[in-house]
């Protein structure tokens, strides 16, 4: 009787069919997960443009009613972000647009608030991350999400009298709207933390200002930084009125730039020392500047407060150096 070949004894034959079985089973995980893939939703669209391009989270298109009002409401009811021109209320321009585009509004403002992070525009698979137009309307500017977005946040160390100074400085002293984190139907952040509250009023202060470091300082107790701060509740300052400068025009001479330094400094008496002299070793032009648009803001903005002889000219262009940073009138 012939012998079986030892690469057909049955313990062989069993190991065969139990690796046959394994790859078998490997193989169908492999295509589920392939199909699986391709079916999750996309929390992306035409992300090909360039990196600095705006960024908004929207409504996906198939979105229900249902899913775009508990969007709304998870951002502006549960997270409590200002969602004041959604809502009926004067001068609320998108009050009156779609639901669609009122979802964008909050999703977006979302979306910025969270540092412009993908998982912050999912919600529950029905938002989606684009550089394209946001929904159209002609009444409802929806916030644009800037990458490479910078906030003007309170050192770790900085004490609250320090934090109340600061929201003082800029909501008080240089009118910045505040409505958000002050107590009434507007202020949807007045029951946040203090520093929550500063560091809303810390940015809106340093976005009107151009966004240059030096807006930042407040006696030292700011940082600028790329990220939101961890108790971001506010959201990001969009609606900021640009601040405006009384500079001296091209080609006035050193004479007359010392004559107004002079005016506003001896004449007036106000203050033109600059914060911790800093601006004392800077241009005649810079310094010229500074005392210029300090005497245009204790005039109230009025035209004639930068007039100088006709010297003198309004800006929404920051005349301020890398050293001397001249505060602009709001």
């Amino acid at each position: 009787m012939a012998k079986m070949s030892p690469f057909f004894t049955p313990s062989f034959l069993l190991l065969v069919s139990v690796v046959i079985l394994q790859l078998s089973a490997v193989i169908s995980a492999v295509r589920i997960n392939s199909r699986t893939l391709a079916n999750l939703p996309q929390q992306q669209k035409n992300l090909d443009a360039p990196s600095s391009y705006p960024r908004w989270c929207v409504p996906k298109q198939e979105t229900t009613d249902a899913q775009l009002q508990a969007n709304i409401d998870f951002v502006c009811k549960i997270n409590k972000m200002d969602c004041r021109s959604i809502f009926p209320g004067p001068e609320r321009q998108c009050s009156q647009d779609t639901l669609t585009i009122k979802a964008a509004y909050a999703m977006t403002s979302y979306y910025i608030s969270k540092g412009l992070t993908g998982d912050a525009c999912s919600f529950n698979g029905s938002g989606i991350v684009t550089t394209d137009d946001p929904p159209a309307s002609y009444t409802c500017a929806i916030p644009q999400g800037i990458p490479d977005a910078k906030w003007c946040v309170a050192k770790q160390e900085t004490t609250d009298t320090q934090l109340q100074a600061n929201i003082d400085l800029v909501c008080k002293i240089h009118g910045i709207d505040c409505t958000s984190i002050f107590p009434g139907p507007d202020g949807l952040c007045s029951n946040s933390t203090l520093r929550t509250r500063a560091e809303f009023a810390m940015t809106a202060y340093y976005i009107s200002n151009g966004l240059l470091d030096l807006g930042c300082n407040f006696n030292g107790s700011g940082i600028v930084t790329p990220n939101p701060p961890a108790s971001n509740t506010c959201g990001r300052p969009d609606r900021i009125v640009d601040a405006k400068w009384c500079v001296p025009k091209q080609g006035t001479t050193s004479t007359q730039l010392q004559a107004n330094i002079d005016s506003v400094c001896n004449t007036h008496y106000i203050d033109c020392k600059g914060p911790d002299g800093s601006c004392s070793k800077d241009t005649l032009e810079t310094r010229a500047a500074y005392a210029m648009t300090a005497n245009y803001i204790s005039n109230g903005l009025n035209e004639f407060g930068c007039y100088f002889n006709g010297t003198a000219i309004i800006t929404t262009t920051s005349p301020s150096s890398n050293t001397c940073f001249i505060p602009g009138g709001l």
